[in-house]
This record gives structure tokens, C-alpha cells and sequence, in this order.
């Protein structure tokens, strides 16, 4: 059983996409079926950080709302973190 409040899995076809935990205070867990890249943005839609794997480190942002694109394969996701 994964907590609704601890991560989000989003499912596209045969893949799998988790994301944990949220909320995270280090590092953020992208569990994919292949490497993703992802960006992170605030609610004004300014990137604040950008990247490519499965790691995602959230040590410098303030607390605070952020949304999580993730492109895998061809899907795109937004997490609200």
C-alpha cells in the first residue's frame, strides 16, 4: 500500500511512473521504467531547476508549493509537490 500523501503513480499503458516522497525534504525518488527528465517550476511557471534521471534534489527550495514535470518516454506528468 503506498499512502496517496506520500507518493504519486501514475500509470500509461504497461509503465509504471512513482514519485516519492512527497512532500520530500532532500531528494525526490522519480521510479521509472527508463531514465526521465524532469523540470521543476513554481505556481508562476518560473524553472527553477532542470534535469535528466531518476534523482531529483529538492534541498534548496523553500517550503513552498512546486510542480514536477516529468517527460518519460513520450508522456508528460505534472506533480504538484
Amino acid at each position: 500500500y503506498v499512502s496517496p500523501r506520500m507518493a504519486s503513480t501514475h500509470k500509461f499503458g504497461q509503465a509504471t511512473l512513482r514519485i516519492y516522497p512527497n512532500p520530500a525534504n532532500e531528494v525526490l525518488h522519480i521510479e521509472a521504467p527508463e531514465t526521465t527528465q524532469w523540470t521543476i517550476t513554481n505556481v508562476q511557471g518560473m524553472i527553477l531547476a532542470t534535469g535528466v534521471g531518476n534523482l531529483v534534489n529538492v534541498n534548496g527550495l523553500s517550503t513552498g508549493t512546486y510542480i514536477l514535470n516529468v517527460l518519460e518516454k513520450q508522456n508528460l506528468v505534472f506533480v504538484k509537490l
